[in-house]
């Protein structure tokens, strides 16, 4: 089977906080003296490279405009042996955005990362933060059942 000619497009997870967005390509054995990456306050992020399987790497593109501007100065790029890490700074921090990119239409190889996930209300939530630590959920007081629910309607 002949390869492809053109460049591949990336797998990618997207994460956010009130401040940031966090994108993670899925890119193994990134050649950093053969990567170019521009991110424009516009929100359009350029990352191209070469990586895969050692032996049979190939070019890779990922080409988007963000949903709303960013703080290019402010944001950063770091390549591991795996991945390829974007932490990208909001212009205005504050609620979270709808969805990732400005192009409404679903993006096949966007995904949403949940392990780096947080809704807006966790962001600074006891339960998820360093006060937490590792209860045991025996530690928890569920109450013993007995209490009056007033939320159970008249037809109970």
């Amino acid at each position: 089977m002949a390869a492809s000619s053109g460049p591949l497009t990336p797998e990618f997870r997207w994460a956010q906080r009130k401040g940031d967005v966090y994108i993670t390509m899925n890119v193994a054995n990134v050649r950093p003296e053969q990567t170019t990456a521009r991110i424009s306050d516009d929100g359009h992020i350029y990352w191209r490279g070469y990586g895969g399987v050692l032996g049979d790497e190939r070019e890779y593109v990922l080409d988007i405009r963000l949903l709303k501007p960013i703080k290019t100065s402010e944001s950063s790029i770091k390549l591991s042996s795996r991945l390829v890490y974007f932490k990208i700074r909001k212009a205005e921090s504050g609620p979270y955005w709808e969805r990732l990119l400005a192009d409404e239409s679903r993006n096949v190889h966007c995904k949403i990362d949940w392990d780096a996930w947080k809704d807006e209300d966790e962001e600074d939530d006891y339960y998820f933060g360093s006060n937490w630590g590792n209860k045991d959920l025996a530690d928890l007081d569920f109450g013993d059942g007995d209490e009056d629910s007033s939320d159970s309607g008249e037809d109970s």
